[in-house]
């Protein structure tokens, strides 16, 4: 959008809110009081608690992102959202945002688009879990965020990710001692360092291997890169 137009889209936001870590935007089952949220900056956690008291992480919505879009036709929130780092989060009343968008054009694209982007990305953690090994699914897991923080600004090989070895296995479907297995695994390979939280592709073509399962082609192209 143009200067003017994000001018008119800035005076949509009812209000600018700081999230610190591990602190809460809204609850499962909430009212969704007509409010919609964008994550400015940071990353949120979006997650669902069963019946039995367990916790399973459905979203990792970073900055650019919209949240909220799950309660707009049962009114409720169907998940939790929590700050897994200090974030910043643009409240919108929603009914004002739709009244807005029938006469701003620029407004209507732009919410289209956002809405079309969360369901293509939807479709893309589907198909990550329905992975059949483990490997392939951290792998696919660490390239979509490398490029989710590409399309933010950064250089698609170094990340830093707000979340704990026990939430990206939650995320995956998998356990917290397959999840450090598979880091150490990948470090091992010369494709991934981590320090503390920040992840580094060093191999992304190996990762890309892995991901597709052809393993055999991964090892290949590292042997005769030994020789």
């Amino acid at each position: 959008m143009s200067d003017s137009e994000c001018a008119g889209f800035e005076r949509l936001v009812v209000r600018r809110r700081l999230l610190l870590r591990g602190e809460i935007l809204h609850q499962m089952n909430e009212p969704m009081q007509d409010k919609l949220y964008a994550v400015h900056s940071g990353q949120i956690k979006c997650y669902q608690v069963s019946y039995a008291g367990e916790q399973r992480i459905t979203a990792l919505p970073f900055g650019g992102e919209i949240l909220g879009c799950d309660a707009i036709g049962s009114m409720v929130h169907a998940t939790s959202a929590q700050a897994n780092c200090p974030s910043i989060i643009c409240e919108f009343n929603y009914s004002q945002l739709v009244a807005a968008a029938r006469n701003f054009t620029p407004l209507a694209r732009r919410m289209e688009l956002l809405l079309s982007k969360a369901l293509a990305h939807q479709q893309s953690v589907n198909l990550m879990l329905s992975l059949p090994r483990a490997e392939q699914k951290l792998a696919t897991f660490l390239l979509q965020t490398a490029w989710a923080c590409a399309l933010r600004g950064g250089d698609g090989i170094t990340f830093e990710l707000g979340l704990s070895r026990r939430d990206i296995a939650d995320y995956l479907g998998l356990t917290d001692a397959t999840i450090a297995r598979l880091l150490q695994r990948f470090i091992r390979y010369g494709c991934l360092a981590v320090f503390r939280r920040r992840f580094t592709l060093l191999d992304a073509i190996r990762l890309r291997d892995i991901a597709r399962g052809d393993y055999h082609t991964g090892e290949a192209r590292r042997a005769q890169q030994a020789l």
